[in-house]
């Protein structure tokens, strides 16, 4: 139990210096904040590869308009939530392809 407890403490870290990492990369003039364009590139760089209408909606849960700019906390409330879907995407669409070497988007039994 104890282990497992700090592996996931470790893995954590990891994810949080991954997005604070991720921040700062995209917040170009270290001001603290960054805008809609640095927000969806920001996510990409991280593999969540959402569309843009789904970045405005996320951008918009927090922000009154698309012109308001997002802090690192903002960013990382929304960041964290959604980091754990890129893994599980990506397997998935990996075991599917197992079953569908042609992809044609069809597994035949």
């Amino acid at each position: 139990m104890e282990f497992e407890q700090k592996i996931e403490t470790e893995t954590n870290e990891d994810i949080e210096k991954e997005i604070y990492e991720c921040f700062s990369l995209f917040d170009t003039n270290k001001c603290g904040y960054i805008d809609i364009r640095e927000f969806y590139f920001a996510l990409k760089s991280l593999g969540l590869n959402f569309k843009k209408e789904k970045v405005k909606k996320l951008f918009l849960e927090i922000k009154n308009n698309l012109h308001d700019k997002l802090t690192f906390d903002e960013f990382f409330d929304i960041a964290s939530k959604h980091i754990n879907t890129r893994y599980n995407d990506e397997e998935a669409n990996s075991m599917f392809s197992l079953f569908d070497p042609y992809d044609t988007g069809i597994i035949h039994a």
